[in-house]
C-alpha cells in the first residue's frame, strides 16, 4: 500500500500532478486547490490513497484530507472520483460542518452532488462526525448567510452555486459578501 509520495513535480494539470520520486513518475489526481500549491519543479510530499480498482492514485496534503476522502468512499454509491470532485468544492471543514447541521442544499449548492446524494453522505457520515460547536460556528457562516440571504430573496439554487463558486475569499464581512454575491448575478442576468 502507498501511504505518501515525496518528490519533484514534474508535470502539473488541473486535475493530477506528476509526482517523481526513485526514478518513477507517478500520476496522482488531486484537488484542484491542492493542485494550485503544487507548483512544477517544486519538491512536495503527498498523502495517498490507491484506488486498487484501476490503479489509480488519490493524493492530499495532510492525513486529515486522505482520512476524510477515505470516510467518503464508505458512503454507499460515492468512489473515489465523486468523493475528490465533493472535496473539490467545500474544505474539509466546511463539508464536515454541513454534515453536523444537516445542511444537505450546502453540500449540493456548488455543483459537487445532487440534493438526493448529499442526503445520503449525511444519512452515513453524521455519526461518524465529531465537530465542535466552536468550529460549526466558525467554518460555515459566511457561505450559510449568503446562501439563505440569496435563498430568500428568490434566487434559485443554480444561481447561489453560481455566486458562492465565484465569490472571493477577499470578502470577509458577511455584507460585503452578500452584496458581491448580488452584483455577479446581476453581471450575470443582465
Amino acid at each position: 500500500m502507498i501511504y505518501s509520495l515525496h518528490g519533484k513535480i514534474i508535470a502539473h494539470e488541473n486535475e493530477y500532478v506528476v509526482i517523481e520520486t526513485a526514478g518513477i513518475g507517478f500520476s496522482v489526481y488531486v484537488t484542484h486547490v491542492h493542485a494550485k500549491k503544487l507548483k512544477k519543479g517544486a519538491l512536495a510530499t503527498i498523502f495517498c490513497f490507491l484506488n486498487n480498482e484501476q490503479a489509480q492514485l488519490f493524493g492530499f496534503a495532510t492525513k486529515e484530507e486522505k482520512n476524510f476522502f477515505e470516510l467518503l468512499l464508505c458512503v454507499p454509491g460515492i468512489g473515489p472520483k465523486n468523493a475528490l470532485k465533493i472535496m473539490n468544492t467545500h474544505s474539509v471543514a466546511d463539508i464536515q460542518s454541513m454534515i453536523a447541521l444537516d445542511r444537505a442544499d450546502l453540500l449540493s449548492a456548488r455543483g459537487g452532488v445532487s440534493k438526493k446524494t448529499a442526503a445520503k453522505i449525511i444519512l452515513e457520515l453524521q455519526s461518524k462526525i465529531v465537530v465542535s460547536n466552536a468550529k460549526l460556528n466558525n467554518s460555515l457562516s459566511d457561505d450559510t448567510a449568503v446562501a439563505d440571504a440569496l435563498k430568500s430573496l428568490g434566487y434559485a439554487k443554480k444561481d447561489i452555486a453560481f455566486a458562492l463558486d465565484n465569490l472571493e475569499e477577499s470578502s470577509k464581512r458577511i455584507e460585503e459578501r452578500i452584496k458581491k454575491a448580488l452584483q455577479l448575478l446581476a453581471k450575470r442576468h443582465s
